[in-house]
């Protein structure tokens, strides 16, 4: 996404403090140990304590297959490191593709080994009877229960309909299979380390 057209803006709109989000200003691979190296040394110098790869694939690189086991791995185990060195959560986000009777581990695109890797993973999703209606759903927790689902909205601003402004709703009843009857899902696989 564009920094001036969208970044911003939805950062502003969300309230966040600009003079501490750091975006990386050049094409970043980390399947490369040049590119794990600039982040660890943008994370030394920044001390950030959150860490957002958006989306992974645009960060995977053009030689290295994403789909395939090995592969992933090779990116989640350095990225893991990192983020136990540095005390960074880090957040990788991925598109998900047709669910189509899919287990809910397997919808995020890109190899299951992301899902293996990951110590928490959550989905991210549109009731699909009520296209109004959005959640995030945990759906993986390796150090301790699952926590509820989250409700939320996307509204255009009354002002200005070409903006929106995104609002918590509270919990919600919306399951992971409820999202994953809906071709809009994305899956967030927090922090691997935790």
């Amino acid at each position: 996404d564009d920094l001036h057209v969208t970044i911003r803006p939805r950062l502003e709109e969300a309230g966040a403090d600009l003079s501490r989000v750091f975006l990386a200003g050049e094409a970043v691979t980390l399947t490369d140990p040049e590119g794990l190296t600039w982040l660890l040394e943008a994370i030394e110098t920044f001390g950030p304590d959150l860490v957002i790869i958006d989306t992974l694939s645009a960060f995977f690189g053009g030689k290295a297959d994403f789909y395939r086991a090995n592969e992933a791995r090779t990116f989640s185990a350095p990225l893991a490191a990192l983020a136990a060195r540095s005390g960074a959560a880090v957040l990788v986000l991925r598109h998900g593709s047709k669910a189509g009777g899919r287990k809910v581990g397997h919808i995020g695109q890109g190899s299951v080994d992301f899902t293996a890797a990951a110590r928490s993973e959550l989905l991210a999703g549109v009731d699909p009877n009520d296209d109004t209606r959005r959640a995030v759903v945990h759906t993986k927790a390796n150090m301790g229960p699952k926590g509820p689902s989250l409700g939320y909205q996307i509204e255009a601003l009354e002002d200005d309909p070409d903006r929106s402004r995104f609002t918590w709703t509270g919990e919600t009843d919306l399951t992971a299979g409820d999202l994953m009857a809906c071709d809009a899902a994305a899956v967030v696989s927090p922090d691997p380390r935790d």
